[in-house]
């Protein structure tokens, strides 16, 4: 549907939305972010639906991870800006939609430095290369 859907496909996926849950609501996310990337739609998620696109950014397929990223560009709140900065280091596409979205949101170094002194302390010592 994400590849070949318009508006009205749209549509129906949000009409739909709150019947798909679990797993199949990540897939849904994605192609709902497909159509409105594709279809250059101006689109603004509901504000609860962020928590699902959080979810959607921890998927095994990187294609969801990717299309979560990009659905999570409208949400500039604290645990938004920490999960993408979490997730920097995935693939380079990943990386280069989290960092075009850095400089729109506030207290990215605070956040980054934050997560890094939490993983070298959960980590111990790290070894330079």
């Amino acid at each position: 549907m994400g590849a070949i859907g318009n508006s009205e496909t749209l549509k129906v996926l949000i009409e739909n939305y709150d019947k798909i849950a679990g797993r199949l609501r990540d897939v849904l996310l994605h192609e709902m972010v497909q159509i409105i990337e594709r279809c250059n739609i101006d689109y603004h998620f509901r504000e609860e639906i962020s928590g699902d696109l959080l979810h959607a950014l921890n998927n095994d397929d990187h294609n969801i991870k990717l299309s979560a990223a990009k659905g999570l560009v409208q949400f500039k709140d604290t645990a938004v800006t920490r999960a993408l900065v979490l997730s920097l280091g995935i693939s380079e596409e990943m990386d280069f939609v989290i960092i075009a979205q850095m400089s729109g949101r506030q207290k990215v170094f605070q956040i980054a430095v934050e997560c890094l002194e939490e993983g070298i302390s959960k980590g111990g010592s790290r070894s330079s290369c």
